[in-house]
C-alpha cells in the first residue's frame, strides 16, 4: 500500500432509492430490469405504431388496417385490400441491461473517516441494486495524480463488493481524471457490447486539485463533465460533502454531466417508500 494511504472500514449496504435513467437510443441486446428504452425486438411494450424505415421485425396489424381505411383505397368489391403504402410496424419499449461505472473518490479530501466510510456504503448499496437489476459493473478509483480502473466491466457483483472494501483511501483528488476515464470506458464498451446502456455514478465530495489539461483542476473537471453531458450517457453525482458552509461543486459537475445530483444523506429508501 502507497505511503500516505490507509484502509477504511466499509459499513452494511442500506436499501437504495429506486433510480430512473433514460438513454436516447435503441437497444438490441440482452434484457434487464432497469432502463425503458426504445427496442428494436418482439419484447416491451407496444407502445405506438411507425412507418416502415429501417428494420421492421415486427408488423402492426391494427395500425396497418387504421391506415387501409384511412386512405380509402383499400375497399374494393367488399374486401379490403393492403398496399404496401399502408404497412405499419411497432415501437416497443422495454427494460434493457445496463452497465454501472462506479467512479469513487478516494483521495485525501476524502479521509476523514466518516466522509470514506459514506463513499464505501453508497457504493456498496449501488452494488446490490445492481445485482437486483442484472446490470454489469465497472469500478473506476482516483486518488493521488490519476484514477485508475479498479475493476473492469464484469458480472461479478461478489468482487467488485471486495474491491471496494480493500479500497485504500489517501492523497490528491484527480477528478477530471477520473471522469474522462469513465467516459471512454463507456464509450468503448458501448462499441463492444450494444447491449449495455452506460450509467456513469460518481461518489465524491467534489473538490478537485489535480489538473488534466491546464491549470485549473476545477475547470477541467467541468470540461469533462460537459463532454459527458453532450454524449447522452446516463450520470448521477452523489455528494458525500458534509461542509454545508463551503460546499464542494458536485451539484455543478452534475449539471455539467446534464446527470442527477443527490445528496449522500438522501440515498436510502424512506420507510414510506418501502410500503
Amino acid at each position: 500500500m502507497p505511503e500516505g494511504t490507509y484502509v477504511v472500514a466499509c459499513p452494511p449496504a442500506f436499501a437504495l432509492k429506486p433510480f430512473f435513467f433514460k438513454f436516447p437510443r435503441q437497444c438490441h441486446g440482452k434484457r434487464g430490469r432497469r432502463l425503458a428504452t426504445a427496442t428494436q425486438s418482439y419484447y416491451g411494450r407496444y407502445l405506438r405504431s411507425r412507418l416502415p424505415y429501417g428494420e421492421v421485425p415486427d408488423l402492426a396489424l391494427d395500425a396497418t388496417l387504421r391506415a387501409a381505411v384511412g386512405n380509402g383505397k383499400g375497399l374494393k368489391n367488399g374486401k379490403l385490400e393492403i398496399s404496401p403504402d399502408d404497412l405499419r410496424y411497432k415501437v416497443r419499449h422495454g427494460k434493457t441491461q445496463a452497465l454501472l461505472l462506479l467512479v469513487v473518490d478516494a483521495s485525501g479530501s476524502m479521509g476523514a473517516a466518516q466522509r470514506m466510510a459514506a463513499a464505501k456504503q453508497a457504493a456498496l448499496a449501488f452494488l446490490v441494486q445492481a445485482y437486483q437489476r442484472r446490470d454489469r459493473v465497472g469500478m473506476i478509483t482516483f486518488n493521488g495524480v490519476r484514477a485508475r480502473i479498479l475493476l473492469p466491466p464484469t458480472n461479478s457483483i461478489s468482487l467488485a463488493q471486495k474491491r471496494l472494501r480493500i479500497l485504500p483511501t489517501g492523497g490528491k483528488t484527480p477528478l477530471a481524471h477520473a471522469l474522462k476515464l469513465a467516459f471512454r470506458l463507456a464509450r468503448i464498451e458501448l462499441q463492444r457490447q450494444k447491449s449495455l446502456i452506460p450509467i456513469i455514478v460518481v461518489i465524491s465530495d467534489g473538490n478537485p486539485n489535480v489538473p488534466l489539461f491546464s491549470a485549473d483542476a476545477r475547470r477541467d473537471a467541468l470540461k469533462v463533465a460537459t463532454a459527458i453531458g453532450n454524449s447522452g450517457l446516463p450520470a448521477l453525482f452523489v455528494d458525500t460533502d458534509r461542509n454545508f458552509m463551503e460546499p464542494g461543486m458536485g451539484l455543478a459537475l452534475a449539471r455539467a454531466m446534464r446527470g442527477r445530483y443527490e445528496r449522500f444523506e438522501n440515498l436510502a429508501l424512506s420507510p414510506a417508500q418501502t410500503v
